[in-house]
């Protein structure tokens, strides 16, 4: 293969190819085969070939070049779901560049704090409409601005890295997590993935927004495995029933929020799923029913749920059928050693709740973040080292249990995380902004349990002054002002103090159990009337 990795990194295969070369591949194999389906919101579809993606890629590589892009830069890609996000990303991996993909409706505040930590990193350069000083952009609105750009062939480079992923920590302090691997492969051989019936040249569809990893990993997967890709630029669970219908549809990844939208269809026991050779879930717990009816609408052994992290240091999987002798576990390690240990890092028995720890289970000369140049031991940009024991273990941040014959069941975050709609909240974020209202003393705000989302964001208010003029539409719209909407409560609570030690400290724990059992001695004020039945106000 053309190009080389990043010195120190792992050698690679003979067989791997890097993803941007492999667009070219596939493009000179197939070059009148559609590679992407783009699908507005009223269902006009528009089709992109494997040769129409490769020139558009060659054009936006030789632009990233001349805006200064190099191997050891950071593409920050800041763009809606949809085909220029695709062109973006492989243009990039052309030039051997990591790249970084961004919600591209992020409040000014938290974009600065990643774009500032990004920096500090690597040389930047946006794609998108973003503007910061000193970091070059290039506002790729439409394809056809890359219609003037040179076509010239840029020889392809093996990024190494060449992902990264935007989080926040348990504090909410932004951080980046950067996968350390080359970023090539062997074709056909993606672990867990090929076990839950990816296989090359399927058509599949692509529901995950493509700034959130599973969105983005498995839409580039797809691509690398030549498959036909539909992508929605919104998610709807009408619309993709429909597609997988009208194109027969092979192979899905989905997030339990969507399997539940999916599932409350009212005629959805009488579409045709026939055609899914394999669909696979993760990003957060399914709910026990939304389970079964997916189970009860195709054959078990066709549904996967596979569980891990963003920083990719194992995962578990468990079939449909397996799940259904098993309910709510969410299955053994797959070429993952797991563990799960008391606070004194010691293993608990079986069926006891401790912290979860994995190691990958394959052999291979780069540890876990080896290679990281800014902080060496980890693969964090802007945060601490993972928590590790003896046996290179690496905390996945939840608590669990594992049963007699190794299959895991999870119970809670380790940390205070709220995992909404599959994504990831961080309290102290969110208190962080409300605490800046002129009308608020003091605020926490916790995850309580929510049908639709999984948890949903509740913050408890103590006002300035009793009793309090705010309401909750008010709060509603101060935050969607400054944070993500899927960060901004969906719902809030005011009392007259909140249950602080003499050091300051709180118990989020308890309190959110107070409140979940109704002992709270708070005012519910909703976005809505009737937003939380099962919690009654006091």
């Amino acid at each position: 293969m053309s190009g080389g990795t990043a010195t120190g990194a792992r050698t690679l295969s003979a067989e791997a190819i890097s993803f941007g070369e492999r667009c070219a591949q596939l493009a000179r194999h197939h070059p009148r085969r559609v590679a992407i389906l783009l699908v507005e919101p009223d269902g006009t579809e528009s089709a992109v070939t494997w040769d129409e993606l490769d020139t558009q890629v060659q054009h936006f590589a030789w632009l990233l070049r001349r805006a200064g892009a190099r191997a050891q830069s950071l593409i920050v890609i800041a763009l809606p779901t949809g085909l220029e996000h695709f062109i973006a990303a492989l243009a990039a991996w052309r030039l051997g560049t990591c790249v970084l993909p961004l919600n591209p409706d992020m409040p000014p505040v938290e974009r600065e704090k990643l774009l500032d930590l990004a920096g500090k990193w690597r040389p930047v350069i946006i794609v998108g409409e973003w503007s910061a000083p000193g970091i070059p952009t290039i506002a790729l609105r439409s394809i056809d601005e890359l219609a003037t750009a040179p076509s010239e062939y840029c020889e392809a480079v093996t990024p190494c890295p060449g992902k990264a992923i935007a989080s926040g920590g348990s504090t909410g302090t932004p951080k980046i997590i950067v996968d350390p691997k080359p970023w090539a492969h062997v074709p056909g051989k993606w672990g867990s993935l090929t076990r839950v019936g990816l296989r090359a040249g399927q058509t599949q569809l692509l529901v995950g927004s493509l700034y959130h990893n599973v969105g983005f990993f498995l839409g580039h997967i797809g691509l690398f495995e030549g498959h036909t890709l539909i992508v929605p630029k919104r998610f709807n669970a009408t619309l993709a029933v429909d597609l997988i219908e009208r194109h027969r549809v092979q192979f899905i990844g989905l997030l339990p929020i969507m399997m539940q939208r999916i599932a409350k269809l009212p005629d959805v026991e009488r579409r045709n799923f026939s055609s899914l050779e394999g669909i696979y879930h993760s990003g957060g717990v399914c709910p026990e029913w939304v389970k079964r009816k997916w189970l009860n609408m195709m054959p078990p052994a066709r549904v996967w749920e596979l569980y891990g992290s963003t920083e990719d240091v194992g995962v578990a999987m468990i079939s449909g059928e397996e799940w259904l002798a098993r309910p709510c576990s969410v299955g053994r390690g797959f070429q993952t050693d797991i563990l799960v240990l008391d606070e004194h890092d010691k293993p608990v028995r079986p069926g006891e709740i401790g912290e979860i720890y994995m190691r990958s289970a394959v052999p291979s000369d780069v540890a876990f973040g080896e290679f990281w140049p800014l902080d060496p031991g980890c693969c964090y940009v802007g945060t601490a080292v993972p928590k590790c024991v003896e046996g290179n273990y690496t905390s996945v941040g939840d608590m669990g249990h594992m049963d007699d014959e190794g299959y895991l069941y999870l119970a809670d975050r380790r940390t205070d995380m709220i995992k909404t709609g599959g994504i990831n909240v961080y309290p102290a974020e969110v208190e962080a902004t409300l605490s800046q209202h002129p009308e608020i003393q003091d605020v926490v705000v916790v995850g309580i349990p929510d049908e639709e989302w999984g948890q949903r964001v509740h913050a408890l208010i103590q006002p300035a002054n009793w009793p309090a003029a705010l309401s909750g539409d008010e709060l509603d719209a101060y935050c969607r002002q400054r944070l993500t909407a899927y960060k901004a409560p969906k719902s809030y609570e005011l009392c007259q103090a909140l249950p602080r030690d003499p050091s300051g400290k709180i118990r989020r724990s308890a309190l959110r159990d107070a409140r979940i059992a109704g002992h709270f001695p708070g005012i519910f004020i909703a976005i809505k009337p009737g937003q939380i039945p099962h919690m009654r106000p006091i």
